[in-house]
Order: C-alpha cells, then structure tokens, then sequence
C-alpha cells in the first residue's frame, strides 16, 4: 500500500522550451509478487517524466505500450528513434521481500548501438522498498545532469565525502549485486522470477558500462 500511495502526485508539467532536450521514456520493466507489475511501471514513468521537465529544459516523451518495456539496449534505441529522441530512458524496478533495487538506463539516440552503449549512464538505487521512491527527485536530477551536459548535483553541504577509491569499490560492488540479482530474478533458463535476497540498502550509484 505504502508504495502504492507513493506513486501518486506527479503533478502538472510546465511547458517545454523551444530546443529542450527530448527523451523518450520507456515502461519500467516490473518484477514484484507484491504489487501490480503494470500500475508500478506506470506510477515510476509518470514521477520521472514529471520531474525530468520540471525546469522546461527537457521533453518527456512517454511510451505507454507495456509492451516496449524492455532492458536492452538495441530495443531501447529503436524505441527512441522512433520517437525522434535526443537520449531514451529505460530500465527495470524490482521488489524481493522488504527490499527493491531500481536500475536505470540512459542512452543517447545518435550513432550506432555501440557507440550507445559506449556513452550510456547508469543510476541505480538499492535499498528498502521504502527508500526507493523518495529518491526519484536525486536519480532524475543526474540523468537531467547527463542529458544537459551538467555538472551532476553536489552532496549536502557538511556531508563527508568518502574517500574516491572506497567510493568506486562501493560502486562497482553495488553494480555486482545488482547483476548477481537479475540473474536470480530472470533464471539462467529464462524461466521467470525467483527468489532472491536483499541487498543493503545503498546510496544513489551512477556509473558507465564496464565499471
């Protein structure tokens, strides 16, 4: 219930302006026995299309086929092609007991598949389903960061900021979770979700392909 409230209220989006970034936003992938996979994917869609435009500098444009929901890269691009998009969003939420992870997926438009996945970003949140949610506004923040060529958001001031190579060794063993986690979800045989165990909860995580 508590996830199901919080996926309410994206609220109004102001007008985009003339040149504003386009980016075409995909269904999330959903694997959850606790929630209805569809209105999920719709709920998280929505409050990321209502933030990114926030400041009128980006154009959200919503595919609502459940059907393209997908977590391929080839997939997503043609997605946004179609859509004449600049960058394309995609990726996956999943929920196990307590916890959830949510893996998103920024790519931009031009240029082959490789040279997609070369420059593509990756934000991933991981923690108790609780947390999810409220940490949309800071995952959104570093995609608008990465479409607009900006520096990403700094930490709150007074924050300790840890050490860069504890920093990179926490990422890239969130990163491994993650990936250890979908092979769990998916099945090795394709097969469908399974159990898995959850992981701690984690900051915000942004990394490139390989890391």
């Amino acid at each position: 219930m508590a996830l199901a409230v919080a996926l309410f209220g994206a609220g109004e989006r102001p007008a985009a302006a003339a040149g504003a970034v386009r980016v075409a936003i995909l269904p999330i992938v959903v694997h959850s026995n606790a929630a209805d996979p569809a209105y999920v994917s719709r709920g998280i869609a929505d409050m990321i299309s209502s933030r990114l435009e926030q400041d009128g500098r980006a154009m959200a444009l919503r595919v609502d086929d459940a059907g393209r929901a997908t977590t391929q890269v080839g997939v997503a691009l043609e997605a946004g092609r179609e859509r004449r998009a600049d960058y394309v969003l995609f990726g996956a939420f999943t929920q196990f007991g307590d916890g959830a992870s949510l893996d998103l997926h920024c790519i931009p438009v031009a240029g082959t598949e490789a040279q997609a996945t070369a420059a593509r970003r990756i934000f991933i949140q991981s923690g108790a389903v609780g947390e999810i949610i409220p940490k949309l506004d800071e995952i959104v923040a570093r995609v608008s960061a990465y479409v607009h060529g900006t520096a990403p958001p700094q930490p709150v001031a007074g924050a300790a900021a840890p050490a860069t190579a504890a920093n990179d060794a926490a990422l890239r063993e969130l990163v491994e979770r993650v990936k250890a986690l979908e092979a769990k979800v998916y099945g090795a045989d394709g097969a469908g979700p399974k159990a898995a165990a959850s992981p701690p909860a984690g900051p915000v995580a942004e990394t490139a392909p390989g890391s």
